[in-house]
């Protein structure tokens, strides 16, 4: 109940009813994960009205022709009961046609047979008001409040009324199966003796219901269960057969079942059908053996919205399709679909490990190119690489196509050496353009040799040398030669990763210089300050000091016997001593 309640304020719901009855009033609503809805809505609401009987009744009986029930809630006093977006069939009788009619009654008939036959219930309330038409066209069943048990009595008076609803609704018909299933009507199913009233299973066998437009419709419906061979039949002859009826009616209630996925998984529907019905008609002459099923206008207006459906479905089958049609309906479109819608959807394509699918993908990006311009396409990281070298152009490009020669002899040397060139993409690491005057001055000293294997020493940057006898024209060319040989190496030497838009060619030397090696603990080796001893700064001062200066700073006259001016002066005298022999 809660769930139902939010979905209440998660609504928008039209404040004026599209129908008013004195027990509920129709409005559309839409909601943001659901889509477009119906609300039936009682202001008044009370414990078992019509109302609540009507929800019970669509949440029990559920069936392909009965109104699709999402929610019941209540709140403020009123009752809410959400289905599916359906319009009353008095409101959209004057938009159906003949056929639209024809299939209408043969899904409420269907509809009716399952309440008697399956549900044992009888409907009691069958009229236009009780039929609801879906955006897509089909009818639905609806007026359920007075449904009750079944008997032959209640059953019957559902014949007769049935009855009655094909002469109100075939009254204006002038086709000649309308005509008789009319007259059938009158004739048979409104008869007061009930006992004579034909069976609702009779009804469903009558030939009005056998005409091609049910057919195909009852048959796709029932896609799944049917067998190989009748498959390989009913699409064989399906465009011959649409192609008989009117093509509003196949654009509005056939497409549905046309596009499904279970068409686009038989064989046979890919290769008789779908390149028909996949490319409009036009004043562009079609692909060959395709003969266009839709008109351009109900083309855009039906079709596409399912087109951008099938982008999103992640099928080898259906992908592949639509991507083998991509180039005879894009001019069609117009470029905000193209570039919102479908290209998103497109570019899932290269990503996937499937080579076929992507390579289909990248043809199919080329074919976008035209209409929404590269910067849409590839993105606006592009930069222009190449100039037209033919006569009359700039006298840059007249260089490149003079030299084209001469550049491709400076390359050719290179694959000798153990060098590789890599292609890569990259992003904006490169400007290389007509003019190129725009590299640095500081770089045009970095440009290395190149150590050819064999022992020829290969010089990025050459010098012409010319010799006497050359004239001024051969003067000129070859200096060109050299600026076009100085530029393509200098190209060589600055280009870096690019992306899908820019063309790097790379070249990865062989490191010959050895590296040194780094020692990463020397920065923590401690300094530590050692105090030197008394005797180490005594050995200090004597290496560097005279014998004076030693014997002042280290004071040995305090260390000497202090003199006595009484002493005789003249010593021991060396009469005095004897030493002996």
């Amino acid at each position: 109940m809660g769930a139902e309640a939010s979905l209440l304020s998660s609504c928008s719901t039209d404040c004026s009813p599209i129908l008013s009855t004195p027990d509920w009033s129709l409005h559309h609503a839409q909601h943001a994960d659901r889509g477009p809805l119906s609300v039936f809505v009682d202001r008044q609401y009370k414990v078992g009205v019509k109302i609540d009987t009507l929800a019970l009744h669509l949440r029990q009986f559920r069936h392909p022709s009965i109104i699709h029930y999402v929610a019941w809630c209540q709140a403020g006093g009123a009752g809410y009961l959400f289905t599916e977006k359906v319009s009353p069939l008095s409101v959209v009788r004057k938009q159906q046609e003949e056929l639209a009619i024809c299939l209408g009654l043969l899904e409420v008939t269907q509809a009716l047979c399952f309440l008697h036959i399956t549900a044992s219930v009888s409907h009691n309330n069958i009229s236009q008001a009780a039929v609801f038409v879906t955006p897509e066209g089909r009818w639905k069943l609806g007026g359920l409040e007075l449904v009750g048990k079944g008997g032959e009595e209640g059953h019957a008076k559902d014949i007769q009324a049935l009855g009655l609803l094909v002469t109100e609704l075939l009254a204006d018909c002038s086709s000649p199966g309308s005509l008789q299933f009319r007259d059938y009507a009158k004739s048979q199913m409104l008869l007061p003796d009930v006992a004579r009233l034909p069976s609702l299973s009779t009804i469903l066998q009558h030939q009005f219901f056998s005409q091609p437009f049910p057919a195909v419709v009852q048959f796709l419906k029932s896609l799944p269960l049917q067998t190989s061979e009748n498959k390989l039949q009913f699409f064989t002859s399906l465009q011959d057969t649409l192609r008989t009826l009117p093509s509003s009616v196949v654009a509005l209630q056939l497409l549905p079942l046309l596009l499904s996925r279970y068409v686009f998984m038989d064989v046979t529907a890919r290769t008789h059908l779908l390149p028909h019905l996949l490319v409009p008609q036009s004043s562009s002459p079609p692909p060959p053996n395709t003969s266009p099923l839709l008109p351009l206008s109900l083309y855009l207006t039906h079709l596409v919205p399912h087109l951008k459906l099938l982008f999103l479905v992640p099928d080898t089958c259906v992908r592949m399709t639509l991507l083998t049609q991509w180039p005879h309906f894009i001019h069609h479109l117009d470029k905000d679909t193209l570039t919102d819608e479908l290209l998103p959807s497109l570019l899932l394509g290269m990503r996937d490990t499937d080579p076929t699918i992507v390579s289909t993908t990248l043809r199919c990006l080329a074919d976008l190119v035209p209409i929404l311009g590269p910067e849409v396409v590839v993105g606006t990281n592009r930069t222009k690489i190449f100039s037209d070298g033919s006569p009359g152009k700039s006298s840059r490009d007249c260089h490149l196509a003079q030299d084209k020669t001469l550049t491709s002899k400076i390359f050719s040397p290179v694959q000798n050496v153990e060098e590789k060139i890599i292609l890569k993409i990259g992003d904006d690491d490169i400007a290389m353009g007509d003019d190129w005057d725009d590299w640095n001055d500081a770089d045009n000293d970095e440009i290395p040799e190149n150590e050819n294997k064999f022992g020829d020493t290969i010089k990025v940057n050459q010098e012409f040398k010319v010799s006497d006898s050359e004239t001024s024209t051969e003067i000129s060319e070859r200096g060109r030669s050299s600026e076009i040989t100085y530029n393509v190496e200098k190209m060589i030497k600055n280009i870096e990763d690019l992306d899908i838009m820019k063309l790097d060619i790379k070249v990865n030397k062989a490191k010959t210089d050895k590296v040194e090696d780094v020692d990463f603990f020397a920065d923590m080796t401690p300094d530590i300050v050692k105090g030197s001893s008394a005797i180490e700064e005594f050995e200090e001062k004597l290496a560097r000091g005279t014998d004076s200066s030693v014997q002042s700073a280290i004071g040995i006259g305090k260390f000497a016997a202090p003199n006595d001016d009484d002493h005789d002066e003249s010593g021991w005298g060396e009469e005095d001593l004897d030493w002996g022999d």
